[in-house]
């Protein structure tokens, strides 16, 4: 046992200080004898030998005294609002994921770590949510009800509600578990965690699931993501929906809006689960997906912008209807973001064969870690690297340097009828790449997911650590959780029951225990058997 409001030494010295007043007090005995005078002139002589409060010889009535004892030391305890302490010294720690959009939904899962947090050791209990940032609901020795305030206020702020999942949750707090001091952990929401995970935990730190309501239901969007129109229309995208197999939804359900607004096209339905929405317009509104009158989702679309390319008279015929024929393009005398010619100041520069066949400018600190991802990017891979040197009878290699802007350098007889290149695949591939990497419209990141690292970040392989996460290539993309539901999680140690009496604070059984006492007093007094 522990105090809130004094140590236990000081507690330990109020007992015994109170133990002495009693004992003294009990010293002082009242003594009735009737005394006759003969004349009212002796009364002060007759009051000084029969004075009511006197030093008695000898100490009486012990039950009495061990009674006023206990009820003194026990109202003394209460004035110090007493705490339990863990026999073990194990801290606990409340984690409530804060990612659900649903208020319904996340009011219950509060309520339920509050239900679990009170049956806990109040001087080694937390309540933690997991948002944006680790938010602390409850701290070690407050009271419950500081949870429910902290929760309200923290709501209205909407500070702490975009998700990073559990795991980096649990990385951050189990520095704090310790052999002498071992750590729980409480999992309130959707968790998913793998066995193998689990595993890899240190001994001192225990994880255990509280279950949520039947009545409750869990997240019910599986896939929410965006991919580039099948039509081709650049200004488009596709959007994909998917639920969990098991549950059949009925498309007359689903209601899909863009910046609060209905969307035009209807819900193509793939399967049971899965659902498709073409040719939604990219220009970076917010889509939200409602299912029977209820927000489940929503994502910020890409933003697609036409591509302003200038061409110089002297760019090949070849060249220049492939960027005509590109949809994502638009031909532009000035103000343009991609120049293509021959000039030093073209950012698609057509070079002569004494130079590299393809010479890349990149922005990139580290160029050559950046070779890898190019090659991909602009699909370099496509190009018969063979065929091009035999017909020009040099190397055919890709040569990338720093730089402070992008820039592509390709030799101008390729486009010419000298090589085949015009005429392969891999040459509308290469130009359509280069213009997109070139205006820093590479392929799309459709979302996010916090607590994971991005598959396109700034830094490189930083995790989504917010509810904006920016690309590098600057753009800014808003993440989102696209949780597993519930029965398809790893399994976790079920929650400890509660006892029958577990919610019953300590201050609540001292309270009883000193009514009892003073009932007890007072049977005993009136039965005559108490001073």
């Amino acid at each position: 046992m522990s105090f809130a409001l004094l140590s236990t030494l000081a507690v330990l010295l109020g007992v015994i200080g109170l133990a002495a007043a009693l004992w003294l007090a009990q010293r002082l005995r009242v003594q009735h004898r009737e005394v006759e005078v003969l004349s009212t002139l002796f009364w002060e002589a007759a009051i000084e030998e029969t004075r009511a409060r006197v030093f008695v010889r000898r100490f009486r009535h012990w039950l009495a005294w061990l009674m006023l004892v206990a009820i003194a030391s026990l109202l003394w305890m209460l004035l110090a609002q007493p705490t339990r302490s863990p026999a073990d010294g194990t801290k606990h720690v409340v984690l409530l994921d804060w990612s659900v959009d649903d208020p319904e939904q996340r009011q219950a899962d509060l309520q339920l770590a509050i239900q679990r947090a009170e049956t806990l050791p109040a001087t080694a209990r937390e309540i933690v949510a997991v948002g944006s940032h680790l938010e602390t609901l409850l701290a070690a020795g407050e009271p419950i009800e500081m949870a429910a305030i902290r929760a309200t206020d923290q709501d209205s702020q909407d500070v702490i509600r975009a998700p990073q999942g559990m795991r980096w949750a649990i990385e951050a707090l189990s520095f704090r578990a310790n052999p002498e001091s071992p750590l729980a952990m409480y999992l309130v929401g959707d968790v998913e965690l793998e066995q193998t995970y689990l595993n890899a935990l240190r001994n001192d730190l225990t994880i255990y699931r509280i279950a949520r309501d039947a009545s409750v239901p869990p997240s019910q969007l599986l896939t929410l993501g965006v991919a580039d129109s099948v039509s081709g229309r650049w200004g488009m995208v596709d959007v994909a929906i998917g639920f969990p197999p098991e549950q059949a939804i009925d498309v007359a359900s689903v209601r899909i809006t863009v910046d609060d607004q209905p969307v035009d096209q209807s819900l193509e339905q793939q399967s049971e689960s899965e659902f498709q929405l073409l040719d939604v317009v990219a220009d970076g509104g917010t889509l939200r997906v409602d299912v029977n009158d209820k927000t489940i989702g929503e994502m910020t679309l890409p933003t697609r912008e036409l591509i302003r390319v200038a061409i110089d008279e002297s760019v090949p015929e070849t060249l220049r209807e492939l960027i005509r024929l590109d949809k994502a393009c638009q031909i532009v005398t000035s103000d343009a973001e991609v120049r293509v010619g021959a000039g030093a100041d073209s950012n698609l520069r057509l070079s002569t064969e004494t130079e590299s066949a393809f010479l890349i400018e990149s922005d990139r600190e580290d160029p050559q870690a950046a070779l890898s991802e190019l090659i991909n990017e602009l699909a370099l891979q496509q190009i018969d690297a063979m065929a091009l040197a035999e017909e020009s009878g040099q190397v055919i290699d890709v040569q990338v340097a720093a730089a402070d802007r992008r820039s592509i350098a390709i030799w101008n007889s390729l486009f010419t009828p000298s090589f085949d290149f015009a005429e392969s695949r891999a040459c509308p591939i290469l130009v359509a790449r280069s213009i997109r990497w070139l205006a820093n419209q590479p392929a799309m990141v459709p979302w996010a997911e916090q607590g994971d690292r991005l598959p396109v970040a700034s830094p490189e392989f930083d995790r989504a650590s917010g509810a904006i996460a920016t690309t590098d290539d600057g753009r800014q993309i808003q993440t989102t959780r696209l949780s597993q539901p519930v029965a398809e999680a790893s399994d976790l140690l079920a929650s400890p029951a509660a006892g029958l009496f577990s919610r019953v604070g300590l201050m609540t059984w001292l309270g009883l225990i000193v009514s009892a006492l003073l009932a007890g007093e007072w049977m005993l007094y009136q039965r005559g058997r108490m001073p």
